[in-house]
């Protein structure tokens, strides 16, 4: 779990020690200051409990599709660079957008019902956010396999899934000119 080097140990587990702390902090801060401004308009317009947490769904999409980019990214580079701090960042950056991949799920499914029934984009957005989740914990359950290849197709696979998803959710957001 700690990745120690000689020459950067010390700063290492400094890292380690913010990202533990304060991330989360800052992390929550913004939450519920984004989630006052979303939240204090639907309030006075009186919607139910429940839509009001499917309105929560455009405060937790961003943060796995970032944190999902960010580990792909480092996926690819640990294949050629061949670091342990790489790949250790990648595995535990994944394993906290696979949480936050949940709430983003179970909010946008609560959203969906405020579109048309028989909408295909929001089909295929529900349909593509689920493979996105379902990829995403594979990768995260096969990390300790052997071949080194296949995170690459993964990490390759989760940033198109990302690209098709967002695009989708940006035609239901912005039309179909986005």
């Amino acid at each position: 779990m700690w990745y120690h080097d000689d020459k950067k140990g010390h700063y290492v587990i400094l890292l380690f020690a913010y990202s533990i702390i304060l991330i989360p902090l800052t992390i929550t801060a913004i939450l519920l200051s984004a989630a006052f401004k979303i939240l204090m308009p639907t309030i006075e317009t009186g919607y139910s409990m429940i839509e009001l947490i499917g309105k929560l769904h455009p405060l937790f999409v961003h943060f796995p599709v970032a944190l999902i980019t960010i580990s792909s990214i480092f996926r690819i580079l640990e294949f050629f660079i061949k670091n342990n701090f790489l790949k250790a960042m990648s595995f535990y950056i994944l394993l906290i957008a696979g949480f936050f991949l949940l709430p983003t799920l179970l909010t946008g499914w609560i959203n969906s019902f405020d579109y048309p029934k028989d909408s295909t984009i929001v089909d295929n957005h529900r349909f593509f956010a689920i493979i996105l989740t379902i990829l995403t914990w594979l990768t995260l359950i096969t990390t300790n396999m052997e071949n080194k290849s296949y995170k690459v197709v993964y990490a390759i696979g989760l940033m198109i899934l990302i690209a098709i998803t967002g695009h989708l959710g940006a035609i239901l957001t912005h039309g179909h000119l986005f």
